[in-house]
């Protein structure tokens, strides 16, 4: 199986690569990783893959171990079989769920040539994505190319500064890289009433449309603390001391 198809499987389904490549089914309870989509609160409870006759699965903790219970000696190959899928749509309705998407995807054994000579594919880089700004089809995916590319830039830029960035943006491997190459990276950390009463009134573009904005505040929260957690070198509870002191505490850990 290709490396990079390995690697992305083993984030995707929160497991080892390891155990992708092994024979075993595997099962695993959904943790918001670095690398995979972070879905929100109630999108997504369970998610099933089936390659090379084995089953990887994750999902919430009740409904994995069933599912665990259930396919844990099951082959792969006829996962997708109507029987099957039937028997899991089935289960799942003890838990008020049911199978929302299904899709067969093919994977080639090796590389091939894409015809591209009936397609015209542009690039487009600085002031040119301006052009899209508002465009419907786009929404936050505008925002966050443009996030990419001005801290891309910025980490080729050697004089020190202090650098504030968007909530989403660490949340993007590939911004990782750009903040970890650049410094010390800072958490810092409000609680939910603390960013629900800094966000009031606020145009962000993830709280857009959002008809509970608090109950959003919260669900974004509860998927993207885990990441910053394991991401940033230091981690300071903001929205609780004076701002002078807090910057003393920023002072002495980056000393530390």
């Amino acid at each position: 199986m290709n490396e990079i198809l390995v690697k992305q499987l083993a984030i995707d389904f929160c497991t080892e690569e390891g155990a992708v490549t092994s024979r075993e089914n595997i099962f695993t309870v959904y943790t918001p990783l670095q690398g995979r989509r972070i879905f929100e609160e109630g999108e997504c409870f369970l998610k099933i893959a089936c390659i090379n006759g084995k089953i990887l699965a994750s999902g919430k903790k009740d409904i994995i171990a069933w599912v665990r219970e259930t396919f844990k000696d099951r082959s792969g190959a006829w996962f997708m079989d109507v029987e099957a899928l039937h028997e899991l749509e089935a289960g799942l309705k003890m838990f008020h769920c049911q199978i929302a998407q299904a899709h067969p995807f093919y994977i080639a054994t090796e590389m091939s040539e894409v015809d591209t000579k009936d397609y015209e594919i542009r690039i487009f880089e600085g002031e040119e994505l301006e052009q899209f700004r508002g465009d419907e089809r786009f929404g936050e995916a505008f925002y966050r190319a443009l996030e990419t590319m001005a801290v891309k830039e910025l980490s080729t830029d050697s004089e020190r500064k202090v650098i504030s960035v968007s909530a989403g943006l660490p949340l993007q491997e590939q911004n990782q890289k750009y903040l970890q190459s650049m410094g010390t990276i800072i958490y810092l950390k409000g609680s939910a009433a603390t960013l629900i009463k800094r966000l009031e009134g606020s145009n962000n573009p993830t709280l857009e449309g959002t008809e509970n904005k608090e109950e959003k505040i919260k669900k974004l929260l509860k998927q993207r603390d885990p990441v910053y957690e394991k991401f940033a070198d230091i981690k300071v509870v903001t929205g609780v001391k004076p701002f002078d002191e807090l910057i003393a505490e920023i002072e002495e850990k980056l000393k530390a």
